[in-house]
């Protein structure tokens, strides 16, 4: 459970051994320009106000929009809010959390793993939620420890939100197995991870720590792996019985299209899957 360089919400960067030529090539008066307008490009973007309508709505902080900022050549995908900035599959994660397992229902205890800082202001002030939050470094969490090695007693949680953080984890398997000692008996765990369905096995090599190569092999500088259609045991072997949700393509449209995941159903062409939700009890 590692955190990630960034210019952005949910953008990763990379500054290597290329960084210094980059610094270099960079002090032509063009190139300081181009940094210039660059810079006042993105605080235009970042002006919420671009974005005033009513066509989408965020789910967590319940603002209208005209349009949600693109992210990465998505569309939509940001909310423009700068105290949430969720990304498509926080708003996934809310509306399954909300209608299905009992966010705002009832009672209780919620483990939030690397927490993204919209869903945490979100789950802090939620009625009836008991919330803790843990991540090695970052400084939204309210607990700093190893997903390998948590400092919770057993049967702690009645929910773990667990969302894009095993790819990043050397030792997956004494990770998922301490979600496993946590989790009451009557919880659930979601995990979501990216998986490229077109390999039969994972891929992963922990020799490899050269930031280039990871992001060729696994997608993201600092991620270790990129899970294959073996994913599913690993998951199993943990001790869970796991249920598979495609939870975009459940949605109706209108609801889909008015939280802005619709862009999330039928992707058939991308490298890898990133928003499946796999609930594990």
């Amino acid at each position: 459970m590692t955190t990630t360089g960034s210019t952005g919400p949910g953008h990763d960067v990379y500054r290597g051994a290329d960084a210094e030529q980059g610094r270099r090539a960079g002090s032509s008066a063009a190139s300081r320009v181009r940094r210039v307008l660059g810079r006042a490009k993105r605080r235009v973007l970042a002006d919420e106000r671009l974005y005033a309508g009513s066509r989408l709505q965020c789910p967590l902080c319940e603002r209208t929009y005209r349009r949600f900022r693109t992210q990465s050549g998505r569309v939509d995908a940001l909310c423009p809010n700068p105290s949430c900035l969720t990304l498509e599959r926080h708003r996934l994660i809310w509306l399954l959390l909300t209608r299905e397992l009992g966010l705002g229902a009832r009672p209780l205890s919620v483990l939030h793993i690397a927490p993204e800082p919209g869903m945490t202001r979100r789950l802090r002030i939620q009625a009836d939620v008991a919330y803790t939050s843990v991540d090695m470094e970052s400084p939204f969490a309210e607990i700093h420890a190893d997903v390998c090695d948590l400092p919770f007693d057993a049967a702690s949680f009645d929910l773990i939100i667990c969302s894009h953080v095993l790819e990043h984890v050397p030792d997956d398997v004494t990770a998922l197995a301490e979600l496993r000692r946590i989790l009451r008996p009557a919880g659930a765990a979601i995990v979501m991870y990216p998986i490229d369905a077109r390999r039969a096995a994972t891929d992963e090599d922990l020799a490899i720590t050269d930031p280039v190569e990871r992001k060729r092999r696994f997608g993201q500088f600092d991620h270790v792996r990129l899970y294959g259609r073996d994913h599913l045991t690993r998951l199993a072997d943990a001790g869970f019985t796991v249920e598979t949700r495609d939870y975009a393509s459940e949605l109706d449209r209108e609801t889909a299209r008015r939280y802005a995941v619709a862009q999330l159903i039928g992707r058939p062409d991308a490298d890898a899957d990133a928003n499946t939700v796999f609930i594990c009890r």
